[in-house]
């Protein structure tokens, strides 16, 4: 059942839930009341033949500098993104993206016209064991159907989201643990468990949410069960990444996490909507239909358990909202209210205004996973089959109003735009506060479904009118955009700056050429085009979510040592990233000079050697080397051994195995 966990909400919406990936390469080889509004402009439409070849294993994981003169000096911080991107092991086939092993994306700007790039595969405990092994091992959960005795237990992909909080690089896949990582060489720690919130046993998911009311990050997992509905883990961390009593609580209330279950609800809460005083999700109708046949083919392994979810269109959604502060009736812990009937996996942002709850979310009139394509041939990939325009309904922005007093009902609904669109976002400040500007992920068909394509603005108060977009050529495809504050006075509140007042950061890629380009656009004029475009010099596939971290701002030569001392780590590990061992000499030999490789080598063994002698090893050593900044790098030693010494500390800290944070 902890594979149903998934919600088969690994990432997308149901308009951009099928992209393809044909033949790819070897891990490291080579190379209610609608507003009145004009209707959204047609674009150039898509080409869907470079569509399919953006989903393509990445030729290499890199680690470069780029340069250009036109990034601006006012772009400061590393922007981070996660998506699928092993899409076979050895002749086996992912049969969809969902289930493919993630790969973590960084871009660290300079604000001097240098930008750091690199990419790296997540190596999880299943990731490895199928690259050993040569072919799959694990289950789908979307596709690639195993029965039970010839299979392990759920495999954790790692592919859906990254955020950086509490000085803790974390990759997300909310049918599982967070697997920690190093921000700096992408190097995989292993999975953690966040000080026993989240047992082995639990999950957390990929959309936590940043409270800018609390400046705290709201998290929660889950688990849906047909028989008993689901079951919601609902925990809040400071900025230290302590976990912290609900919501308002008296001085001395402890840190918990908060549990309920919702009966009768087979949910699928990839997203939820964070305000001052709420959390919230949509309870969309779906569930196994007819139990014993869905748990046959599930056993004989004849449907993945996303083949298996069935939507029921004659019943309501409905909203569900819980105080996070515990007040209120405890045997009614949240309220129902019931909704028109649709599906979303993403929300822009929410709000409370005079009583009044309002969240922006991406509609869609049914769900669709993908596996219901006409065209589909047992063993074929669902992107060689499907048809978006004729099976994939249209997704788009809308804004739903309620009331909060009582029991809770529904006052309006209002369309936002009419494109076909999703992945939306806005500026952190105004996270879980009244906003201005989504951005989001836009199709190349106007109204009509399409795989996402562009950047469009939407602007709340305005209304359709006032929307903005920019679109590459047909055979280029944008990722979801992040928003990163322009940075012209750094000390200067963010709250001091207008809400667009920055940049948004994507990825486009290029179909024909197979590869793929970082491109940053005027958060305020997407109209004008890329203020910057910088190709990366390999192929990344389409992706699904990331963040912009501002303090993590290394130098390149920090940068640099870090890979190199990731690949000596590696060869002091036994169970951790084997399938890269061959490749460790050459590279570190060549990165730094000898004298300066010896020394860090010898520093690396002797903390390895420390810290794995017992768990609390890993403490001291921190407090030996001092304090570490990924920004500043503060230290107490000013020599040039004390810096390495706290530079490899530092490193190893964050890649130890031991550490449960």
């Amino acid at each position: 059942m902890r594979g149903l966990a998934l919600a088969l909400c690994l990432g997308a919406a149901s308009s951009f839930l099928l992209r393809p990936a044909p033949s790819a390469r070897g891990l490291l080889g080579r190379r209610a009341a609608v507003s009145a509004a004009p209707a959204a402009a047609p674009t150039s439409g898509w080409d869907r033949a470079a569509w399919a070849k953006g989903y393509t294993t990445p030729r290499d994981e890199l680690s470069v500098q780029l340069e250009s003169s036109s990034l601006p000096d006012d772009l400061v911080g590393t922007y981070f993104r996660n998506g699928h991107a092993q899409f076979e092991v050895g002749s086996d086939r992912v049969m969809h993206p969902f289930d493919a092993d993630g790969m973590v994306a960084a871009a660290t700007f300079m604000g001097n016209g240098t930008c750091y790039f690199r990419n790296r595969f997540v190596r999880t405990r299943g990731f490895q064991d199928e690259q050993r092994a040569g072919k799959m091992l694990y289950p789908g959960q979307f596709g690639n159907a195993r029965p039970f005795w010839d299979s392990k237990k759920t495999k954790n992909v790692a592919n859906t989201n990254v955020i950086w909080w509490g000085g803790r690089l974390l990759a997300l896949w909310e049918g599982g643990q967070p697997y920690k990582l190093d921000p700096l060489s992408l190097g995989t720690a292993g999975a953690t468990d966040l000080l026993n919130v989240v047992p082995k046993d639990q999950s957390m998911s990929a959309h936590p949410r940043f409270d800018a009311n609390s400046g705290r990050l709201v998290a929660y997992g889950y688990k849906p069960n047909p028989l008993t509905g689901t079951a919601l883990r609902m925990f809040e961390f400071d900025a230290d990444f302590n976990l912290m009593p609900p919501l308002k609580s008296p001085k001395g209330t402890p840190a918990k996490v908060v549990e309920a279950t919702v009966p009768g609800v087979f949910g699928l809460f990839h997203d939820c909507v964070v305000t001052e005083n709420f959390i919230a999700f949509t309870a969309s109708p779906q569930g196994l239909g007819d139990l014993g046949s869905a748990g046959l083919d599930l056993l004989l392994g004849k449907k993945s358990p996303g083949e298996s979810i069935k939507f029921d269109a004659s019943k309501p959604a409905q909203i569900l909202v819980f105080r996070r502060d515990g007040a209120g009736d405890p045997s009614k812990p949240y309220k129902v209210i019931d909704v028109d009937t649709h599906f979303n996996f993403h929300y822009a942002n929410a709000f409370e205004e005079g009583g009044k709850l309002v969240m922006d979310t991406v509609r869609a009139d049914r769900l669709e996973l993908g596996n219901g394509a006409k065209g589909k041939k047992d063993g074929e990939p669902i992107w060689e089959s499907v048809d978006f325009a004729e099976e994939v309904p249209a997704s788009n922005l809308w804004r739903y109003t309620l009331d909060l007093s009582g029991d809770g009902k529904l006052v309006s609904r209002e369309q936002l735009s009419l494109r076909a669109l999703d992945f939306p976002v806005v500026n952190k400040r105004v996270s879980g506060k009244k906003h201005r500007f989504v951005w989001a992920n836009c199709g190349g068909d106007g109204e009509t479904s399409a795989p996402p394509q562009g950047i469009v603005r939407i602007d709340t108060e305005k209304g359709m009118g006032a929307e903005q977009s920019w679109f590459p050529p047909p055979h280029q495809f944008c990722g979801e955009p992040c928003f990163a504050r322009r940075q012209s006075q750094p000390d200067a509140s963010p709250e001091a700056q207008a809400e667009d007042d920055g940049y948004i950061l994507t990825y486009v890629v290029d179909g024909e050429a197979s590869s793929t380009d970082l491109v940053v656009l005027d958060a305020s004029d997407l109209a004008k085009g890329p203020v910057a475009r910088l190709p990366l010099g390999t192929n990344l596939p389409h992706g699904l979510h990331g963040s912009f971290a501002e303090d993590i701002t290394p130098t390149v030569d920090e940068l640099k040592k870090a890979k190199v001392l990731l690949k000596m780590y590696e060869r002091k590990s036994k169970e951790w990233n084997q399938v890269d061992a061959a490749s460790v000499a050459s590279e570190s030999s060549s990165s730094l000079a000898k004298k300066e490789s010896m020394v860090a080598e010898k520093a690396a063994a002797w903390h390895w050697k420390r810290l794995t002698r017992r768990e609390g090893g890993l403490r001291r050593t921190k407090e030996r080397a001092g304090p570490v900044n990924y920004g500043k790098h503060q230290r107490r030693s000013s020599s040039r051994s004390g810096q390495s010494r706290n530079f490899l500390a530092a490193r190893v800290e964050v890649l130890s195995p031991v550490s449960h944070l």
